[in-house]
């Protein structure tokens, strides 16, 4: 199991975050829009790009790229 973050949150990202935490691994999934992260993390979808796909618990989203880069093995952008 992996630490991976991936920069942006809109559809493409939030795909990618999706087939990584279905495969297992742990995801930070960062988005410059707090509304998004709000909504990821609340609803686990992203109904704003990518709506109605649910997206596994090991996804989190953040707006603090700091925070999502930390711990992360593998860097999606």
């Amino acid at each position: 199991m992996k630490q991976i973050a991936v920069i942006g949150a809109g559809s493409w990202g939030t795909a990618l975050g999706i087939i990584a935490g279905r495969a297992g691994h742990h995801v930070q999934l960062w988005s410059r829009n707090a509304e998004v992260v709000e909504v990821i993390n609340r609803d686990r979808v992203n109904s704003i790009y990518l709506a109605p796909h649910e997206i596994p618990e090991g996804v989190r989203a953040t707006n603090d790229l700091a925070e999502a880069l930390t711990s992360a093995e593998i860097v999606l952008l």
